[in-house]
């Protein structure tokens, strides 16, 4: 009787534990990581946390209690963002499909993933992977060349996408055998191009005015600041497990959240900068890039406002767009104007690039 009390009780004080997890995490949308930063690292265990609510809600139903209601409640309330972060939308009909539509990209193409020289013997994966998509608009990221001639050159990148006749590229970063910043490429006009160049060595935003049958829509392409993980860090949670204890543990929590502070402060400065830009359009708009942020962040929520998460809109399950080593998290977005339709959006799992592509159909 006394250990099924115990049990009962430590139940109950993990389910409250896990339910405060859940506001904390809410939080992230509307607390500046420079003001706080615990609820922007609460987000990065979001789904566990979804998992475990749902746990409690089973557990204490079972056991007939009124307990349940604790973490069913929590639920309800987070029901909106946990559309965001875990959407379930099934598949949509062929009729739906074939609505008019344009078809919008986003991709992080990772610089030396770019640089590759596209032959017919050693073809460029990423370039082979963008032209097979056949997207409208392609915005791009970690976009680059180089002036030497064994590696892609602007020549190359002109070569490769023939079929778009229009480009916007801005480069951040320029070295001695390397070009790199952001690239929009359409297939429509685009009658105006402006940037927005962040305080920082590879990041940046760029807006491109495109027209569209007639009517001007605004691309905004944008890559905000990362993470700076090096290979050594993404393998420290691998060697954590396989060397648990104490020790190894904090050192291991107060290296990365060293890091991951210092990029979620920086890209609140950055997302604050590119939701101002976005709030003065006239015209509606389009936003695409790497946020290296979660939908459950202050940076995704900054810039998205009342704008359509494309994968939200139409995707299942919480998607990855980020699919290196043990880190894998949708960091890469499509929003639109709500006046627009979203039809679908696809993740394409192709691993050309340290991140997947995403795709949009947006009837416009």
């Amino acid at each position: 009787m006394f250990g099924r009390i115990l049990v009962k009780s430590i139940a109950l004080i993990a389910n409250v534990v896990v339910v405060l997890l859940l506001f904390i995490a809410l939080l992230a949308t509307t607390v500046s990581p420079e003001k706080i930063l615990m609820p922007a690292y609460t987000t990065l265990i979001f789904p566990f946390i979804v998992v475990f609510n749902v746990g409690f809600i089973l557990f204490w139903a079972l056991a007939r209690k009124w307990h349940f209601l604790i973490s069913l409640a929590a639920l309800i309330y987070a029901a909106p963002e946990i559309a965001l972060a875990i959407p379930m939308h099934f598949g949509k009909s062929e009729s739906v499909l074939a609505e008019k539509h344009i078809s919008v990209m986003t991709y992080n193409v990772m610089l030396t993933g770019m640089l590759v020289k596209d032959t017919e013997e050693n073809p460029n994966k990423v370039i082979r992977l963008i032209r097979a998509q056949n997207a409208d608009v392609v915005c791009l990221q970690e976009f680059s060349v180089s002036p030497d001639k064994k590696y892609l050159t602007e020549s190359d990148v002109r070569k490769a996408f023939r079929d778009y006749p229009y480009k916007h590229i801005t480069y951040k970063y320029r070295s001695g055998w390397s070009l790199v910043g952001v690239a929009t490429f359409s297939k429509f006009p685009i009658v105006k191009r402006d940037s927005v160049h962040f305080d920082s060595d590879y990041n940046l935003c760029q807006f491109s005015d495109i027209v569209i049958d007639g009517d001007t829509v605004r691309f905004v392409n944008l890559h905000l600041e990362s993470n700076r993980l090096t290979h050594q860090d993404k393998l420290m949670p691998i060697e954590l497990k396989e060397n648990f204890n104490t020790e190894n543990l904090s050192g291991t929590t107060l290296h990365l959240s060293r890091k991951l502070g210092a990029a979620y402060r920086v890209r609140a400065v950055q997302a604050d900068s590119v939701a101002a830009m976005v709030r003065r359009s006239t015209y509606k708009t389009v936003v695409c890039g790497d946020f290296n942020d979660l939908p459950l962040s202050y940076s995704y929520s900054r810039i998205k406002r009342k704008m359509k998460d494309a994968y939200a809109e139409s995707g299942f399950g919480p998607g990855y767009t980020y699919n290196e080593s043990i880190f894998r998290f949708r960091i890469d977005h499509i929003f639109c104007s709500p006046e627009f339709g979203v039809l679908d959006c696809e993740i394409i799992k192709d691993e050309a690039s340290d991140h997947y592509p995403v795709i949009a159909k947006i009837k416009i």
